[in-house]
Formats: structure tokens, C-alpha cells, sequence
């Protein structure tokens, strides 16, 4: 999606972004007098993925769709149908944080690690773009199963977006007495500045970002401790969850054997920092954030 952020610049009335959110919903989008559902704009995904796939090893009939655990029956069946939809045959759905699970317990050759426990107890911390997934699961020898899930659909990275789009918009409407939301281009332009931003503060102190709109330009330095004081509350959010999520199974840390992380935004050293300091654990963070569920849902 990166090329498309970029595109967004020039064209944002023709962006559908984070569409995951509105499955199963009514949510409608009018692009050019025509009206897409969420299942439409999911279809046009897969299909090019598909499209792309197809390229490299021919016909494809059946998939697996990975779905956030807290999808409902009405959101995982409107995912299948954009499956169809797309050209698909055969969908099959599993939980985004089973697969994060799978791809620890096979590793990179798919094969069961004989070196892992007998039994182990698996807490996936899933922190996606757009969704916030949550697992405990059971590995015993060559089987996962789900003890328990939870998330929040409406809590992911472009939530850490907004809240520094936010405050820069802030600081230039008191510098120029002008707001970039005003403007879909300016405001396009900075969702880009931001984006970039919130990837540069995982690996550095500090970051640059230019904000534009109605003939004015500035570029603002951001300290990570900064984002991490505009960000505080949602990373509570997450950890909220987590303490629910075992106390509601009758668990503390002590039950949990591994902290598996994943997901594009728990790259993020506050996520990591405040889940460290609540299990009192080491973190598993041996995946890869954006590969690691596409990797359990192939194997």
C-alpha cells in the first residue's frame, strides 16, 4: 500500500483506506458516482493480490483469509464473499493471532519444533495497522488450540496516525491560523508525512515531518517521547485488554510461558516497553511483524 499512500496525495477523494473496519457493515463509499460496499473494496484487494500470485504459480481455486479473532459471524461470512467474489472457489477463515501461532510452533520450514515444550501456553499480542487482536493460545505437540480472544477492531497504527496528524495540525493552525483539514490534499499529504514519522520514531529519537496547506509550509521535529505522551492512552488500551483477557480466564502472567508479538505497529518501542514492564517477561518478538500471519495462514 505504500505506492498508494503516495498516490493519495494527488487523488484523495479516489483512496479507500483501512476498509477492514467496515466489514459487515453499511459503510458505503462513492467514488466518481459509483458506490462501493466493504465487501467490494475487499473483493478489489484480493483480486489483485490474486492477480499477482497467479502471475508467479498459475490458477488459483481456494485461499486462506486470515480474519482479526474478534470478527463476528456476520464480518468473517462478508469476508468469504469478497473472496468469491475476487475469483475464488474455496475461502477458508482463521483467526489472525492462530496464525501469528502457527508460524512460531512450524517456523520457517513449516515443520513442528520438536525443540519446543510439550505443552506451552501462548499469549499473541497482535497490533495491526488497523486492528488489535489478542490470543491465548495452547501448543501441545503438533496441535494449537485457542483458549481464549479478544481485540478491538477500531484500535491499530492509524490510530497512533491520527493522534500525531492531530497535533501537528494543531501547531500549524496556531502558526498560520489555518487547518490542513480543511484541505483533502493537504491533509493527504501530512497522513503521508505522518506515516513515515511514525516509522522513523521506531528506530530513532526524533523525526522530521513538513506539513503544507494554503500556501504555508513548515517541517516540525517530533521527539519520541512526545508521540509516546500523545499515544499513552491507546497503548493502555492494549494493555487493558491483555489484563482482561487472563484475569477474565482466571490467569495471571505466571500461566503464560511465551509473549508472542506481532503486527506492523508493535514494532513501536512503546508497545514493547509497556508490555515488558506488565508480564515482568521477555518478549517473543522473533517474528515478522507484517509477514509472520501470512506465514501461519500458508502453512
Amino acid at each position: 500500500g505504500t505506492e498508494d499512500l503516495r498516490n493519495a496525495i494527488a487523488n484523495p477523494t479516489h483512496v479507500v483506506q483501512n476498509s477492514k473496519r467496515y466489514m459487515g457493515s453499511p459503510h458505503r463509499w462513492t467514488i466518481d458516482g459509483r458506490t462501493y460496499t466493504p465487501v467490494e473494496i475487499a473483493a478489489l484487494i484480493l483480486r489483485k493480490l490474486l492477480d499477482a500470485a497467479e502471475e508467479r504459480i498459475g490458477p488459483i481455486e481456494q485461499a486462506v483469509i486470515t480474519v482479526p479473532a474478534p470478527f463476528s459471524d456476520v464480518q468473517r461470512d462478508a469476508t468469504i464473499r469478497a473472496g468469491l467474489e475476487a475469483g475464488l472457489k474455496h475461502v477458508t477463515i482463521i483467526n489472525e493471532p492462530v496464525a501469528a501461532a502457527l508460524c512460531y510452533v512450524l517456523g520457517s520450514e513449516g515443520l513442528w519444533f520438536t525443540e519446543l515444550a510439550e505443552d506451552q501456553r501462548i499469549l499473541v499480542y497482535d497490533l495491526g495497522g488497523g486492528t488489535f487482536d489478542l490470543s491465548l493460545v495452547q501448543y501441545k505437540r503438533d496441535e494449537v488450540s485457542v483458549l481464549a480472544s479478544s481485540g478491538d477492531l477500531h484500535l491499530g497504527g492509524i490510530d497512533w496516525n491520527r493522534a500525531l496528524q492531530d497535533y501537528i495540525c494543531m501547531l500549524f493552525a496556531r502558526d498560520f491560523k489555518r487547518d490542513p483539514r480543511e484541505d483533502p490534499k493537504s491533509l493527504q499529504f501530512l497522513a503521508w508525512e505522518v506515516e513515515n514519522a511514525k516509522r522513523s520514531l521506531s528506530v530513532r529519537s526524533r523525526a522530521a515531518l513538513t506539513c503544507q496547506h494554503a500556501g504555508q509550509r513548515k517541517t516540525y521535529q517530533i521527539e519520541q517521547a512526545n508521540f509516546e505522551e500523545l499515544t499513552h492512552e491507546l497503548v493502555e488500551r492494549t494493555i487493558e485488554i491483555t489484563r482482561r483477557l487472563l484475569k477474565d480466564n482466571k490467569m495471571g502472567w505466571a500461566h503464560v510461558d511465551v509473549v508472542l508479538v506481532t503486527g506492523g505497529a508493535s514494532r513501536m518501542p512503546m508497545i514493547r516497553k509497556a508490555l515488558k514492564a506488565v508480564s515482568g517477561t521477555t518478549l517473543n518478538t522473533s517474528l515478522s511483524p507484517d509477514q509472520s500471519i501470512a506465514h501461519g495462514a500458508a502453512f
